[in-house]
């Protein structure tokens, strides 16, 4: 047969199980990298590369979403990062169970950070702000991606602090215009 013309590719993983998230089930294949993404799949094995990995038996997927996780501020250490790459997680959705960091002020800010220190651990990393601004802590400084809900605690902290009653429709009305805001940036 011809072979067929590829570019060099950085790396081909050869005889792997695909499972690509479709739901279809996993094929043996190669996979090639070039540039830090997926750039051929099929029989590679014409392919120039850099580096071949052998990965019969072994099974290449997407990465998975962990989508209840508690990793708010402790994201930004290497080894909370290390332990969920190895699991094969690459985004956490953090802003669970109506608390975390964004959007906070100095109202809010103090009652999160006490109220998560058991898993956040103290002081956290950095302040209050937007979700922007705390999405922005993130970038280029994880291997793991983030996103965020809007945390209905903070938004309840910035309105009534710290009281445990019923809200009035003006103040349920402030909370939404808030969320409004933290989903516009």
């Amino acid at each position: 047969h011809m072979p067929r013309a590829y570019p060099h590719f950085h790396l081909v993983i050869e005889r792997c199980r695909l499972v690509e998230g479709s739901g279809r089930l996993a094929i043996e294949t190669d996979v090639a990298v070039l540039d830090g993404r997926v750039a051929a799949i099929g029989a590679l094995e014409d392919a120039s590369a850099d580096e071949r990995l052998d990965a019969r038996g072994l099974v290449l997927a997407p990465g998975f979403i962990d989508v209840h996780v508690h990793t708010d501020a402790r994201l930004l250490e290497p080894k909370v990062q290390e332990a969920s790459l190895l699991q094969g997680v690459t985004t956490h959705v953090v802003g669970q169970d109506g608390f975390g960091f964004a959007p906070t002020t100095a109202r809010s800010f103090p009652f999160m950070e006490a109220y998560t220190a058991g898993i956040n651990g103290r002081p956290v990393p950095f302040g209050p702000g937007g979700i922007a601004d705390y999405l922005g802590r993130f970038d280029g400084a994880t291997a793991v991606n983030v996103a965020s809900l809007v945390p209905n605690g903070c938004l309840r902290m910035e309105v009534l602090g710290n009281v445990g009653r019923a809200a009035s429709d003006a103040e349920v009305e402030e909370m939404q215009a808030l969320c409004r805001d933290a989903i516009g940036e």
